[in-house]
């Protein structure tokens, strides 16, 4: 009788502390996914289209744009405060598919959540009616009973704008800009009382890759778009709790007009009750335990960039990047600072090979790489000022009386 009283005695302790427990984790998660000054949430639909079923050959197999949403999404569950279950990724979405999942986030999001919404695909402009569209996966040649419109969208963002409190659209797609009204200034000054203004203010924004043209599908060796490359690049490089649209996308917009052919554009969606509000990413406060995992991550793809000569390039997978995550996360990381100067040690040798050969424009730049990428390494000054006396030796200055 006493071991019964002692067991239940013992069960109720596990069960009032696992209770405490299970209440500390509710707080802090629903702590994280809290929407900045409200009590809203946030969701995502993310769309990635790669394999067009088009048996008329008009919508043609694309590379990166499933990429592209997988990457997106990652990014948002992993840094941001966006849970794993408000996050809808849809790869390869024919246009019920898109619909539906429009409809669900109708009638899911209330007041004070904060919707994302993005797209990559093929996209498409009537010359004649001037109407524009997203593809699904489904559509077959230029059949636009099976496209989805830039009209029908819009309305679809209106009436969730109706109930939520921030819209944004990113669209990643060939004439995504059509669907762009008007534009976003620049704050003149961000603290927590802009942040606090702006999200009690209504929005729907909008971000399109591309105006009224073509867009790019690969960049480089990347795995993405341009557009999503520097989009998503934006989002990784922020460390400050909050980030409000206006403070990134002008740095993208100027990132893919200086090495794409494309001008991306921002603006708000007319007519659906935008207060010149702002989308703010808030971002995710993590665990020691899983910063450690993805620094170890990192590192480990670091190191084998560095064992194949990936250095810095290609753009956004290589070497001196992965470091650079590193230290994003953790600033103190010796591996990786140590990582960086062996980095900026081989363009320092390779500077030094140059000067050698007098090849002082080659060194040059070499050191300018070297100090980029590490600019308190010692070994670049004492390099910088050899090239230096070597080229005034080849060249002295000529003196006048």
């Amino acid at each position: 009788m006493r071991n019964a009283e002692n067991n239940r005695c013992l069960m109720y302790v596990v069960f009032v502390s696992l209770a405490l427990l299970l209440n500390i984790l509710f707080i802090d998660i629903s702590y994280a996914v809290t929407t900045p000054f409200h009590k809203g949430n946030y969701y995502a639909l993310i769309i990635g289209n790669n394999n067009y079923q088009d048996k008329r050959g008009a919508w043609k197999k694309l590379k990166n744009p499933v990429n592209d949403a997988i990457s997106v999404a990652d990014t948002l569950k992993q840094r941001y405060a966006f849970s794993e279950g408000n996050i809808n990724l849809l790869i390869d979405a024919g246009r019920g598919d898109i619909l539906n999942a429009l409809n669900d986030l109708i009638y899911q999001v209330k007041e004070g959540d904060s919707i994302f919404v993005f797209y990559a695909g093929h996209g498409f402009l009537n010359e004649k009616t001037k109407e524009a569209f997203w593809i699904p996966v489904d559509a077959q040649g230029l059949d636009e009973t099976n496209y989805l419109s830039h009209e029908t969208i819009k309305n679809k963002l209106s009436i969730i704008a109706d109930n939520a409190s921030h819209v944004l659209l990113v669209a990643d797609s060939c004439f995504s800009g059509t669907i762009v009204r008007g534009g976003n200034q620049k704050p003149v000054k961000v603290n927590r009382e802009y942040y606090r203004k702006k999200a009690r203010l209504k929005s729907i924004q909008i971000i399109a890759a591309g105006g009224n043209e073509f867009v790019d599908d690969d960049f480089r060796d990347t795995g993405h778009s341009p557009f999503t490359y520097y989009f998503v690049e934006a989002l990784k490089n922020n460390a400050s709790q909050y980030l409000a649209v206006s403070e990134f996308v002008t740095n993208v917009e100027k990132n893919v007009a200086n090495n794409a052919r494309q001008t991306p554009l921002q603006g708000r969606l007319y007519g659906a009750g935008d207060m010149n509000g702002e989308f703010i990413f808030t971002h995710l406060k993590r665990s020691r335990q899983d910063i450690d995992k993805e620094v170890a991550k990192l590192l480990q793809s670091a190191d084998s960039f560095f064992k194949m000569k990936k250095y810095i390039d290609p753009p956004g997978n290589n070497a001196r990047k992965r470091y650079e995550e590193v230290l994003l996360l953790d600033s103190d990381n010796s591996a990786a600072k140590q990582g960086l100067t062996q980095i900026a040690d081989i363009y320092v040798k390779l500077a030094e090979k140059q000067i050698k050969r007098k090849e002082y424009k080659t060194a040059q730049r070499y050191l300018d790489l070297a100090t980029e990428i590490q600019p308190d390494y010692d070994a670049i000054q004492a390099t910088q000022q050899y090239l230096e006396k070597e080229r005034d030796y080849v060249s002295p200055p000529v003196i006048t009386w």
